[in-house]
């Protein structure tokens, strides 16, 4: 960079506002380009046409990544809450995208302006040593740019790289939590999730989507119209005439325009589904603790539950079923307190008991205990 003696040696006058000027542009043009982490090449630095696709806002736009100083914390907890703000955030990074290529234009003709201004400073002068004064500027101003330009690009590809990791980590962490069973998971998810306690050998499609749990809900590969059809019209039974259709109109429009979701399980693991169906000896249930899925033979099943039940000391086979004889004796004393106006009509109707159903067992497979004993329960 020529100093104020080396411009008057070369018979300029130390009017060094314009090199200044032009020093604070390169700086302030290759800030403005490192705000649109934009690393072109010398020309493209020199040239300032448009953007190049390879900067970083277009490589978060075309991954659908969100830049830290953009990211907004969504404040309410549901899945429809986070695709509005996800939609938000693509909508800023396109505002940004415009917004600074607006500023490099606008910069464009600022080094335009300060370049004629340089130049009608050369002409003025008109000194013997113009072309070097000329060669010194330039090439301080091309020094300068290219220092910035390695400066922002090697700041703009760290955040890059530090952004690309975030979006990785919640990847990994949610399929994590989708149970993903590929791979050398298989094994540990296996032992996690599944406790096959038959002789039978299950498949790795079936392994893999008994452990995604009972509770599980497999997308649909169809649009169900006659089950909503049938559910609109029991509601619209209630309604009076006007909402009811209304009602049938929202129903059908949305009918017409659902789209079946994509699938949320392989093709094995669908095929799984109908031969674990078609498996006429095999029963499975929950574990007592947990969230493991067991599985086990009917037979099995059903000698443990006959060998607990021979047990007399604890349970008692009757002659018949006892559970008229109480409903019987429960309506008689809910009548006699009636009657005797100790209860009211309301309380009358809510204790009434409406039917006599016997109350019936089924078990659960304690696996955390030696020789997988099983647990009575009730449904009353």
């Amino acid at each position: 960079m020529p100093s104020n003696a080396d411009m008057v040696r070369l018979g300029v006058p130390v009017n060094y506002a314009s090199v200044k000027l032009m020093d604070c542009f390169a700086q302030t043009s290759v800030h403005a380009v490192g705000r649109n982490n934009y690393a072109p090449s010398h020309t493209e630095m020199m040239m300032f046409n448009k953007p190049s696709r390879t900067c970083n806002n277009f490589i978060c736009k075309d991954n659908g990544l969100t830049p830290s100083s953009l990211k907004i914390r969504c404040p309410i907890n549901t899945e429809k809450a986070r695709n509005i703000i996800k939609r938000a955030e693509k909508e800023l990074v396109n505002e940004r995208i415009r917004v600074v290529s607006n500023k490099i234009k606008y910069l464009q003709g600022k080094r335009e302006l300060q370049n004629n201004d340089l130049e009608t400073l050369l002409v003025n002068n008109n000194t013997e040593h113009d072309s070097d004064v000329r060669r010194h500027i330039e090439n301080h101003i091309v020094n300068k740019r290219q220092n910035e330009e390695k400066k922002t690009k090697e700041r703009h590809i760290a955040k890059l790289d530090r952004l690309k990791k975030k979006e990785q980590a919640k990847f990994v962490d949610k399929k994590n939590t989708e149970l993903d069973l590929s791979g050398t998971n298989l094994k540990k998810w296996r032992e996690r999730w599944v406790k096959n306690l038959s002789e039978k050998d299950l498949t790795d499609p079936q392994e893999s989507l008994l452990a995604r749990g009972l509770g599980f809900a497999v997308s649909v590969n169809k649009i169900p119209h006659d089950e909503f059809i049938v559910a609109c019209e029991s509601a619209c039974a209630k309604l009076p005439p006007g909402e009811a259709q209304n009602l049938r109109m929202e129903v059908a429009g949305s009918l017409k325009t659902a789209k079946i979701p994509p699938s949320n399980i392989t093709k094995e693991e669908r095929k799984a589904i109908k031969e674990l169906q078609k498996s006429k000896d095999l029963l499975i249930m929950g574990a007592d603790k947990g969230k493991c899925t067991a599985v086990q033979t009917i037979q099995n099943y059903e000698s443990k539950v006959e060998t607990m039940l021979s047990d007399t000391k604890t349970y008692e086979k009757l002659k018949k079923d006892p559970t008229p004889t109480y409903k019987r004796k429960l309506v008689g004393m809910l009548q006699k307190l009636k009657a005797e106006k100790k209860i009211e009509e309301g309380q009358y109707r809510l204790l009434y008991p409406t039917a006599e159903n016997t109350p019936r067992l089924y078990c659960t497979t304690k696996i955390h205990k030696q020789g997988d004993p099983i647990r009575q329960l009730w449904i009353t």
